[in-house]
């Protein structure tokens, strides 16, 4: 018997051969479905241990970054230092409050000896100041923001 369109075997080898074809694509794909997702990105390391004097008649804010930050977190850029000012006879505890800029200190610049990092503000007597620090890379990923240190011009220390 000669192979052909009619033989019951060239229809089995036919099915086979499809299946194998078929079988070959499933094993080139990936198997995940749905769109890729993005790499990992680590957060900078946050600004911890704020500490705020008044000298020279202003405001010192330093700050650091967490013991070991290396492991887990990637390095700031920079930090931008936000503000909420609220005029003394507003002042409630519990109050919201609404933080801006009020500068920005660059990695190395700012860095002392110590790894303290420090802003100098001018002090507005009439003013309670709040300060944070939010740390940022050089593509623009931002921390969470620091505690927040309070000047009272009343208790005269930060707090």
């Amino acid at each position: 018997m000669r192979p052909g369109p009619l033989n019951p075997d060239f229809k089995r080898w036919k099915a086979v051969v499809l299946l194998a074809v078929i079988l070959m694509f499933f094993a080139a794909s990936c198997g995940k479905k749905g769109p890729p997702k993005p790499p990992k990105i680590l957060p900078p390391a946050p600004a911890v241990d704020l500490a705020l004097a008044g000298q020279d008649g202003g405001l010192l804010l330093t700050w650091q970054l967490p013991e070991d930050w290396q492991d887990d977190y990637a390095r700031p850029a920079g930090f931008i230092v936000q503000r909420a000012l609220t005029p003394k006879e507003l002042d409630c505890q519990g109050c919201p409050v609404r933080f801006e800029q009020a500068g920005q200190v660059d990695f190395q610049e700012g860095r002392s000896r110590t790894d303290v990092w420090r802003f100098f503000d001018a002090l507005r007597p009439d003013m309670v100041q709040r300060y944070r620090v939010i740390s940022i890379t050089e593509k623009g990923a931002k921390s969470r923001p620091s505690e927040t240190m309070t000047f009272d011009p009343e208790s005269d220390i930060g707090s």
